[in-house]
């Protein structure tokens, strides 16, 4: 299998130019180098990378 990732603007870039983006809870977000892993980031909740737990989430626990 051909290691990259998509980039900017979908453009494939061969080879082991990036990184696995993971979460704070070690759950992988995608495949980032230096040019795209902030356009990546702006996809997900910014909690998810600094952790995070139920209040942060506005969901009710259990007893609550």
């Amino acid at each position: 299998m051909t290691r990259g990732h998509y980039c900017k603007a979908g453009e494939w870039l061969e080879g082991d130019r990036g990184w696995e983006l993971v979460d704070a809870a070690g759950i992988y977000c995608g495949r980032v180098c230096d040019r795209c892993e902030a356009e990546k980031r702006a996809r997900f909740r910014p909690e998810i990378f600094s952790g995070y737990d139920e209040r942060d989430t506005n969901e009710e626990g259990e007893g609550q």
